[in-house]
């Protein structure tokens, strides 16, 4: 129903309304046998919905007491309403050929209604939403009372049922096609996200509802594909597919032609994204496979709404999907998320593919140790589902004795971080302070406690040197470990990986940063001169990623990192980003005895030593360069290293003294302050 039917609607219904002398208001139902009553009334085929050339308006009076002798089953009721001034009649067919009437207000309205072409068309769900009421009583010949007793009530949309309810709203709609039982979509119930795949698909388990449209996702060995062959299945036996099998297409290769009849299930959403996100590739070849991919994206955009069509991927890709067009969010708004398969069904799948040499040592507590490994490793690994129980299957039986792999987890992780850090008592104190909390906020939540959601942004300031990246991949390590991020990565870029060269680009490159990101940690050093010198282009970007530091926060962690005083300025340029802010770390310049102790740690790192007459040359440098502006910090530490291994190249040294630096390896403070002016 377009938006000229509606309105013509609503003002036959507030005429009726106007018009209620008569009505009996004691007598309404409610909504539920409202609608069962509208649904009991003759149902008419397409072919026999009123058309404007059909609908033809008779005069008042004459025409219309002429009409009402040549029908001699029009009931009482009918002709009191051609006594009213403003009622009038219409003649319709119905399946036997004989002329029904049909009531609606007249006057000047009548005619507009006629002209409006009001009919309830075939093609309209019988799925009752919140914009169209009248969408689930098609193909009826209705009373305006009775559709203005329907809308005194607000409307009723599928997803509001129990699933009585359900059972009874499917039953009471008219199928146009062979009906299927309620009973047969039991199918669903053997899935963990039941719910959710119910709450997508349940209205094409109406025969009167054709199409669908959305995304499946999930990582590779889910039940994903299990339940697309029944879900396939169903429709089939229901009479809307022509095959009972689905069309599976990798996106470049799709069809020109989608058809109505065919479920397709279109795969390799990263192609699709690699192609229409180019940014890098300019040449002739890549602008014709970029155009190619377009004119497939809008191939599918305008697929018929019969169609059904479903997008296949990860979570990943379908994020990165969705921002190529923005019509597909709207068009593909079902969906549907796969889970993994769970620790136990991971073992049972493992101890299935054991072979017969193997099996008797697959004991209770060799089942207990795997699901305790499973729960302790299985986000180092990159394989999922049957992808990881075959690998632990073939690391178990290369020996006689069933082995599990190794274990990747170490609850000392961030200990052992720490002990590589020198230096930063305050920083190692903010993040010890936020492991603990991490860990006693999952225990809460696992014991059932509703807390408040929270961001794990942050921002780093210190001069350069300090140690502020590296900290970043201790603190996403340590994400990861507890489980707040899926992926232990640090995507670090500065303001040039995300502001693009031509109008427009930024948008783009910035976006792409996000989605490469998500998952993880996204790092952006310097990010002060997004704010400083790059103009609107810089404030763009701040825009977009304040935005996604909202819409993905339980999914994508922001670190900013910069000079304190500049870091401020950034902060001030959108009011945006302060909110969202949750822990701010302030890196300290080493001290001279700080700076020493990395130099050593370095060098014993690399499997070298120091003499003590070296060693002074060393603590003489770092007093001399300790709290120098520009000096670097760490920086310094490693160019003094770098111009130490090069003297130290240019001795003449012996086998034996090739693993120790002297004092005529170190250089002196002139030729340190050639690279630090």
């Amino acid at each position: 129903m377009d938006a000229e039917q509606a309105t013509l609607l609503a003002n036959l219904i507030d005429a009726s309304r106007q018009d209620n002398s008569k009505y009996n208001k004691s007598k309404r139902k409610n909504r539920k046998n409202r609608r069962a009553h509208l649904f009991e009334q003759r149902q008419i085929s397409s072919d026999d919905v009123m058309t404007p050339a059909e609908a033809k308006p008779m005069p008042a009076h004459s025409s219309s007491t002429e009409s009402l002798s040549n029908n001699e089953s029009l009931q009482s009721e009918d002709s009191a309403a051609l006594e009213e001034p403003n009622k009038a009649l219409y003649e319709n067919k119905n399946e036997t050929g004989e002329t029904e009437i049909v009531h609606a207000t007249s006057d000047k309205e009548i005619d507009t209604a006629i002209g409006g072409n009001i009919e309830l068309k075939k093609e309209t769900s019988e799925y009752i939403d919140s914009n169209d009421f009248v969408s689930s009583v098609e193909g009826q010949n209705l009373d305006v009372k009775e559709l203005a007793s329907i809308a005194e009530e607000p409307p009723m949309c599928a997803n509001e049922l129990n699933e009585s309810e359900k059972k009874a709203f499917v039953e009471d709609i008219p199928m146009a096609a062979p009906s299927v039982s309620i009973n047969d979509i039991s199918f669903v119930n053997q899935y963990v996200n039941a719910e959710d795949i119910l709450n997508a698909v349940y209205p094409t388990f109406s025969n009167n509802v054709h199409g669908f449209k959305g995304f499946f996702l999930g990582n590779s060995g889910t039940k994903r594909e299990d339940f697309i062959e029944k879900y396939v299945q169903y429709l089939y036996n229901a009479g809307k597919l022509d095959e009972p099998s689905p069309y599976i297409v990798s996106f470049g290769m799709c069809p020109k032609e989608i058809k109505e009849r065919v479920f397709y299930v279109i795969s390799d959403l990263q192609a699709a994204i690699t192609h229409l996100f180019n940014l890098e590739d300019f040449s002739d070849d890549a602008s014709q496979q970029q155009k190619y991919y377009e004119d497939i994206m809008q191939r599918i955009i305008m697929a018929p709404a019969a169609a059904y069509i479903v997008f296949v991927g990860t979570e990943d890709e379908y994020r990165s999907f969705i921002s190529l067009n923005a019509k597909t969010s709207y068009l593909f708004d079902k969906k549907v998320v796969f889970p993994d398969l769970s620790n136990d069904e991971i073992v049972d799948i493992y101890e299935k593919m054991l072979p017969s040499t193997h099996k008797n040592q697959f004991t209770a507590d060799f089942k207990s140790a795997a699901l305790t490994f499973l729960k302790n490793n299985r986000r180092y690994f990159p394989f999922s589902n049957e992808e990881l129980a075959s690998y632990m299957l073939q690391y178990g039986i290369r020996q006689d004795e069933l082995k599990l792999p190794p274990d990747k987890y170490d609850p000392k992780t961030l200990e052992k971080a720490f002990a590589q850090i020198i230096g930063m008592k305050n920083v190692k104190s903010q993040i010890s302070e936020l492991a603990k909390y991490l860990q006693i906020r999952s225990k809460l939540i696992a014991a059932g406690a509703k807390l408040p959601d929270f961001n794990l942004h942050m921002m780093f300031l210190g001069n350069p040197g300090v140690g502020k990246t590296m900290i970043a991949r201790t603190v996403s390590k340590l994400l990861f470990d507890l489980g707040y991020i899926r992926e232990n990565k640090v995507v670090e870029v500065t303001s040039k990986d995300l502001i693009g060269a031509y109008a427009n680009q930024t948008g783009i490159k910035t976006n792409k940063v996000i989605m490469n990101a998500l998952g993880g940690v996204l790092f952006i050093d310097e990010a002060y001169s997004l704010a400083i010198s790059c103009g609107q282009a810089g404030a763009e970007a701040i825009a977009i990623i304040i935005k996604a530091m909202m819409d993905h926060k339980d999914d994508l962690v922001v670190m900013f990192a910069g000079y304190t005083l500049e870091m401020k300025q950034f902060k001030d340029s959108n009011s945006g980003i302060a909110s969202r802010i949750s822990y701010v770390f302030n890196f300290n310049d080493y001290s001279e005895e700080e700076l020493y102790d990395i130099f050593e740690l370095k060098i014993h790192n690399i499997g070298m030593t120091i003499n003590e007459e070296a060693i002074e040359k060393v603590k003489h440098l770092c007093k001399q360069f300790a709290g120098r502006k520009n000096v670097g910090n760490g920086r310094f530490v490693d160019n003094l290293i770098q111009k130490a291994l090069t003297k130290h190249a240019t001795l003449d040294l012996k086998e034996s003294e090739l693993l120790e630096l002297t004092a005529g390896s170190i250089p002196s403070v002139q030729e340190i302050m050639t690279t630090v002016d």
